[in-house]
């Protein structure tokens, strides 16, 4: 019997899909070896999704997520997702 194991890394994709009617804003956050590293905000539009292309060696993160949608009484909504 010959088995044969390749020795490339499986990469994973990130997806954010948003549902809102509004767009959303997302941070991600991740260990390095230097801590905890954020890039910043991304936008996702309305109705649509976003792949980060840019972690798919990631296998742990954290992610905050909101809009900055107007309800109809004219107050800010706080429309906040956390996750792991």
């Amino acid at each position: 019997m010959l088995l044969v194991a390749s020795g490339s890394p499986v990469l994973a994709k990130i997806k954010f899909c948003n549902n809102f009617e509004q767009a959303i804003h997302i941070a991600l956050a991740y260990e390095a070896s230097k801590g905890w590293v954020s890039d910043g905000w991304t936008g996702v539009r309305a109705n649509s999704c976003f792949e980060d292309a840019d972690h798919t060696e990631l296998t742990s993160f954290f992610y905050h997520a909101e809009t900055d949608a107007i309800d109809a009484g004219g107050r800010q909504e706080d429309n906040v997702v956390m996750g792991q």
